[in-house]
């Protein structure tokens, strides 16, 4: 899945009381979801990147150029 990562001042979510987030164990970086439909949101990559990794993969719009994928991370351990 393709992210785009954006630094905090530039990221605002609405509707935090239908957010809740989660820590998978040995992770540092809590993943958000949507507390109705359970839907995937955001990485809250702050801990470690200082930024918030947001899903383009999920986009209904084309991606504008400026935010397709320029970089693989853990492409090492990615399934083939």
């Amino acid at each position: 899945m393709g992210a785009a990562a954006f630094k905090p001042e530039n990221v605002t979510f609405h509707g935090e009381a239908n957010i809740r987030d989660f820590i998978p164990p040995k992770s540092k970086v809590p993943r958000r979801f949507c507390k109705k439909c359970g839907s995937y949101i955001a990485e809250d990559a702050r801990p470690v990147l200082g930024v918030y990794a947001l899903p383009i993969g999920l986009c209904q719009d084309p991606v504008e150029k400026i935010y397709r994928p320029a970089q693989h991370i853990f492409y090492d351990s990615r399934i083939m």
